[in-house]
């Protein structure tokens, strides 16, 4: 997808295209780095789950547009965990604490509040596309072997 065609998107299709892009990256992210490759670990209980078939999870909900797209927020939930359950908001807040430490997540939060539901400008959003495309391309390379 090229800038001009990027560009002429309205702005609620190109939160959407870096929400795909950003959920690819996060999954392939955990799949690649896992003991278990192409499989992650659900953050709120544990299961293991092919990457794809987990869902990207916030721990902050993605109404707050400045911790939308945020990596210290995101991590791979199962579909129980993450659509049936909200999130296991409480589990996954207790589960940042214990990977990124309690600055990082009382900065997340203070992030949210301040930023509140502020929305990203178009050309930040398209370059944010383009570059998560770009690292995701070698990931989807390497997927492959998980099949």
């Amino acid at each position: 997808m090229g800038f001009a065609k990027t560009s002429k998107r309205r702005h609620p299709d190109l939160v959407s295209k870096l929400d795909t892009e950003v959920s690819l990256y996060v999954r392939l992210t955990a799949a690649a780095e896992s003991p278990r490759p192409g499989w992650v670990q659900c953050f709120t209980c544990g299961q293991w789950i092919f990457w794809k078939k987990a869902d990207c999870g916030h721990y902050i909900p993605r109404t707050h547009h400045g911790t939308r797209f945020d990596l210290r927020c995101l991590r791979c939930q199962c579909v129980e965990c993450n659509r049936w359950h909200e999130g296991e908001h409480w589990k996954f807040r207790q589960n940042l604490v214990d990977t990124i430490g309690p600055k990082e997540v009382e900065d997340l939060e203070l992030t949210a509040s301040l930023w509140g539901f502020s929305k990203h400008p178009d050309e930040w959003l398209v370059a944010e596309i383009k570059r998560y495309k770009a690292l995701n391309k070698p990931l989807l390379k390497k997927a492959e072997e998980w099949e």
